[in-house]
């Protein structure tokens, strides 16, 4: 009998994100710092930025950029206005990015045989791993975390 992705040997963590009905995404633990609550309020808007840029934010005396993770891939975006903001904090390479979802899963594991490189172009090519089958009728889609947090990073400049 055949493994499932999630048994297989070499598997690694990813933090299961739902965004949208039919929109599952993973992202790698080891770029992930935490998952928090954010009051809506403790964000700053920018002016002239995208609209998935929703602002700044200070976490451990440091300002991070806010991102809609929906918005940024081409999905709905976030419902706003909004009290609060479901963070996950993520770091690549030193540098720090807090993506707004609207709900955390849990972490599942996924062989990497198990991610398909991806077909079609769409928002999310960017920062496309590639697709993963996680139930028969849940495909989860399987994020870049180094590409999104350096695209987004840009907006600095």
């Amino acid at each position: 009998m055949a493994q499932a992705a999630s048994e297989r040997v070499g598997a690694r963590p990813y933090l299961s994100v739902q965004l949208a009905s039919q929109s599952t995404v993973a992202l790698a633990m080891d770029a992930v710092e935490q998952v928090v609550t954010l009051r809506a309020r403790r964000v700053t808007p920018m002016p002239r930025m995208p609209a998935h840029v929703l602002g700044l934010f200070s976490r451990n005396s440091r300002a991070w950029w806010l991102i809609d993770l929906s918005g940024l891939i081409g999905l709905e975006p976030l419902a706003r206005p909004t009290q609060n903001y479901t963070v996950v904090a993520v770091r690549s390479e030193g540098q720090a990015l807090g993506l707004a979802v609207p709900t955390v899963k849990g972490v599942l594991r996924l062989a990497p045989e198990a991610i398909q490189n991806s077909w079609g172009a769409n928002a999310a090519t960017p920062y496309l791993l590639g697709y993963a089958m996680i139930q028969p009728d849940l495909i989860c889609t399987v994020l870049d975390t180094q590409a999104l947090v350096q695209s987004c990073l840009q907006i600095r400049s």
